[in-house]
């Protein structure tokens, strides 16, 4: 929660407005089965810094294991169950992908061919779809889809 919101929230509060709504995206999970392999894929391909690391006991000897990544706006939390079994294979679910703006597709897509980085579909584009985009599609460590999106026209928001 930005300071602003903070901020915001606090005057509802003292002038008796509650209020349930959510005010932003606060991560997106990632789970994985090794969270350092994991971390260093989004820190030396997709310009993410670690902004905190942190452990959970689970008892029984096991210890569930965080990183949270931030780009921009964007937090990740990537997350390794002290059981790792638990991470299930990529399957179709309910969220497929996430999205990440790019202001020069071309150059990132070079970048990321030449650090080995596998791509799901090549470079794409749409004019009719959110004021034109261009856009690929890329496999994290863990086969979680990730977009890479320039926008070519006017920024819908």
């Amino acid at each position: 929660m930005t300071k602003t919101t903070r901020v915001a929230a606090g005057l509802l509060l003292a002038f008796g407005i509650a209020t349930a709504q959510p005010v932003g995206l606060a991560h997106i999970n990632i789970q994985t089965r090794d969270i350092e392999r994991s971390t260093r894929f989004y820190t030396e391909n997709l310009n993410f810094r670690k902004v905190l690391s942190q452990e959970i006991n689970e008892g029984n000897n096991r210890i569930r294991k965080f990183a949270f990544l931030q780009n921009g706006s964007c937090i990740l939390e990537i997350m390794q169950p002290g059981d790792t079994g638990q991470v299930k294979t990529k399957t179709a679910g309910t969220i497929p992908h996430f999205a990440l703006e790019t202001l020069q597709l071309e150059n990132t897509v070079q970048e990321l061919r030449k650090k080995g980085v596998v791509f799901k579909t090549p470079v794409f584009e749409r004019q009719d779809f959110l004021g034109g985009i261009k856009g690929v599609f890329v496999y994290g460590p863990d086969g979680e889809e990730i977009e890479l999106i320039e926008y070519t026209g006017t920024k819908p928001f």
